[in-house]
């Protein structure tokens, strides 16, 4: 089941303060979130769950090593022990998106 995304919108508000600023390219999973209509950034990049197969979105300036996975996929293998990190420019990005979504 997809999370909705103003619950989506709430957690990662609280969370972001939370990742750790990386460039990102040494980390294994680069989490993507499902495709939507439209896509939640008109400049997202569409690809496949290297899991399940199902279309995902994300951003075009995403590290290009780690496996690109739904957070669905991702969320079953997070553990205690997991390493949550993002770019800057996602963090940008994503202050930005959360601002708008709260303006409308």
């Amino acid at each position: 089941m997809t999370m909705p995304k103003d619950r989506m919108m709430e957690l990662l508000a609280k969370s972001l303060d939370q990742l750790e600023i990386t460039d990102g390219e040494e980390s294994d999973v680069l989490v993507c979130r499902l495709v939507t209509e439209p896509l939640y950034m008109n400049d997202n990049l569409v690809a496949q769950c290297a899991d399940c197969m199902r279309m995902i979105q994300h951003r075009p300036h995403a590290p290009k090593t780690p496996r690109k996975v739904c957070d669905e996929c991702a969320f079953k293998n997070i553990d205690k022990d997991s390493r949550f990190v993002i770019t800057e420019q996602s963090l940008n990005d994503l202050q930005n998106f959360i601002k708008k979504q709260g303006e409308h």
